[in-house]
């Protein structure tokens, strides 16, 4: 990696050079093989949270899956009331693409959903990068603490 040329102005970051530091691992997170943690980015509502994630992932030629924290949530629901929960869990391990979870906030209420939540990130991340945001929001703090354990997480604010 030459700098990071693609870190973009327009896009309302704490500063932009805070930007340049967290840029390079981000496309790192996307880039490096082998086992990996999922990387999280932390940060206010509007910091560029998703914007940072887009543009390295372009930046990188990879492939992406985006969906939101409750989307992942209810189609894990849905697999294991349809019986189908290990294929479920063995397809997103399997799948290369990089997934891409946003807006972790919104499990705040649901304890055991995160639990599982994290047993399949936890495996898909041995094989796939695995990149998610989390907004400081009402119950923020609680899934930070439930994410230190098993991500790297990166402030963006």
């Amino acid at each position: 990696m030459r700098g990071t040329p693609w870190v973009r102005c327009d896009v309302e970051f704490a500063t932009v050079a805070q930007a340049s530091k967290i840029a390079p691992k981000v496309l790192g997170a996307l880039t490096r093989p082998g086992v990996r943690r999922p990387l999280v980015l932390r940060g206010r509502s509007g910091s560029g949270k998703t914007t940072l994630l887009r543009t390295a992932v372009e930046e990188s030629g990879r492939e992406a899956v985006w969906c939101s924290a409750i989307d992942l949530a209810h189609d894990m629901v849905e697999a294991i009331r349809e019986g189908r929960h290990e294929a479920y869990r063995a397809g997103l391990a399997e799948d290369p693409r990089a997934l891409c979870v946003e807006h972790l906030e919104d499990l705040r209420d649901r304890p055991r959903t995160r639990e599982e939540v994290r047993h399949m990130l936890e495996r898909a991340a041995r094989t796939r990068p695995i990149l998610l945001t989390l907004t400081r929001a009402r119950g923020h703090v609680a899934i930070a603490r439930w994410l230190r354990p098993w991500t790297e997480i990166v402030l963006l604010d």
